[in-house]
């Protein structure tokens, strides 16, 4: 976990993985409202897109008993080791509260613009899974520096193509071939 005020609160890398950044909303419950209207989101962020099911919004008393704290280490995965370093900040939050996972971006880097009602709380890193290894930038994990795969739309677009010109070119040779037997007979 980090101090709030970091550049990880404000700095999204491009392929970030695991990162949860809370903030508090600091805004009347009528523009906490607004946030589920499309592009309000984006908005209060400062980014082009972003995936909604990866962002939470919810009033802290709403999670009664559980808190912010366990819903972050039961539904976030957030260690609890982490959790417990951002303890204070986390118990003196009231009001609504926005959860942003780093999927939330699609792997694209972006430098958000907070608005000025949302304030960076914490920021958690979740532990990756057991026997995993951190994704390498695709350049260097092309063995031999072997070409990247064709995207599947790419794919489909050359199969389409093919088929056609075989198409073709059997509708040609069936043409000669009738040409040449009308022309014998």
């Amino acid at each position: 976990m980090t101090d709030p005020m970091t550049p990880e609160m404000t700095h999204v890398a491009a392929f970030e993985a695991g990162a949860i950044r809370v903030y508090a909303l600091q805004m009347p419950a009528e523009q906490v409202r607004f946030l589920s209207e499309p592009g309000a989101l984006e908005q209060v962020l400062g980014v082009a897109e972003l995936d909604r099911a990866q962002v939470d919004i919810f009033q802290v008393r709403d999670l009664e008993e559980v808190g912010i704290a366990g819903y972050l280490v039961d539904g976030c995965g957030v260690p609890e080791e982490q959790v417990a370093e951002a303890a204070p900040r986390l118990n003196a939050l009231d009001g609504a509260v926005m959860i942003v996972r780093s999927r939330a971006f699609g792997g694209k880097p972006a430098d958000l613009t907070l608005h000025a009602g949302v304030v960076p709380v914490a920021f958690f890193t979740e532990p990756p899974a057991a026997g995993a290894e951190p994704m390498p930038d695709f350049e260097s994990a092309r063995p031999g520096g072997a070409p990247a795969r064709e995207a599947p739309r790419t794919r489909r677009k050359t199969s389409r193509e093919a088929g056609i010109a075989l198409l073709i070119l059997s509708l040609g040779l069936l043409i000669a071939l009738v040409t040449l037997a009308t022309h014998f007979l």
